[in-house]
């Protein structure tokens, strides 16, 4: 059995794909199944997967696109090994990132660890480093940071496959922000996310990735919006949630001033 399953969604990325795969199988740490699930890819993205000869490769092929959601949740479900760590298909993990990530869940309690990034853009040349991804590295300074925003770069995380099985990813959360809603809800639970303070993943922001919106903030606010509404029909609000509430309500206060204030410039321009 897989001491890890490296994790690994791809939908028409044929661009990336190939050092993204390459980067996985490079790693120093050996004992991992690599479960790629095909999302209804309709390029190359299939037929680059298939020229691999590595019995660690798991190919998954959902028959048309059932969403980033759908095929996080089903590899969660599917993956063998005690550790499940995330990869993007347009990303490159440095060849100690999986060994330093065992070895700190090894020695501790996390129930997740991520780790630096670095990000690069579409061409591969470094673009420097996240900053709040730079100052948010215990589980303390994580707490403490994710009310106000998040801290941990998805594709760079290796969680622990009984822990992450209660939560699972949350459909509802349909911004592209399914991971924050993730840590917020593990976090609230009391679980301890950790993070190896040294940059192991390169992280690509270009014109499709997340990272690159404009809109982020937005994105932000409606995550917390719509987890803390969950909460609040569970009955399940706790202290770490008032801080999530009081970060997330002058965003949505500048975002409803912002649109009142445009209704009136179009008013008066009328």
């Amino acid at each position: 059995m897989p001491n890890v399953t490296v994790l690994m969604p791809v939908f028409n990325g044929e661009k990336y794909l190939r050092k993204a795969i390459d980067s996985i199988l490079n790693q120093d740490y050996t004992n991992f199944e690599f479960l790629i699930i095909n999302d209804g890819s309709t390029d190359k993205s299939t037929k680059i997967i298939k020229s691999y000869n590595d019995k660690r490769i798991k190919l998954v092929n959902n028959p048309y696109n059932k969403g980033l959601v759908y095929s996080l949740n089903l590899g969660i479900e599917m993956a063998q090994g005690k550790y499940i760590a995330r990869m993007d298909c347009d990303d490159i993990s440095l060849p100690s990132r999986l060994k330093k990530q065992v070895d700190l869940l090894e020695k501790t309690k996390y129930a997740l660890v991520a780790s630096k990034i670095i990000t690069i853009d579409k061409n591969g040349k470094e673009l420097g480093l996240w900053v709040e991804d730079q100052r948010a590295i215990t589980p303390e300074k994580i707490r403490s940071q994710l009310p106000k925003g998040n801290c941990l770069a998805h594709p760079s995380i290796m969680v622990r496959s009984n822990i992450i099985r209660k939560y699972l990813y949350n459909s509802n959360q349909n911004f592209y922000t399914e991971d924050y809603d993730l840590w917020l809800r593990m976090v609230s639970d009391g679980n301890n996310l950790g993070k190896v303070n040294e940059v192991l993943l390169k992280y690509r922001i270009h014109p499709l990735s997340w990272g690159s919106s404009t809109t982020s903030w937005l994105k932000r606010a409606r995550t917390r919006l719509n987890y803390l509404q969950i909460k609040i029909k569970q009955n399940k609000l706790k202290r770490f949630d008032l801080l999530v509430f009081i970060y997330m309500f002058p965003e949505v206060y500048n975002y409803v001033y912002g649109k009142v204030l445009d209704k009136l410039r179009s008013l008066w321009r009328k």
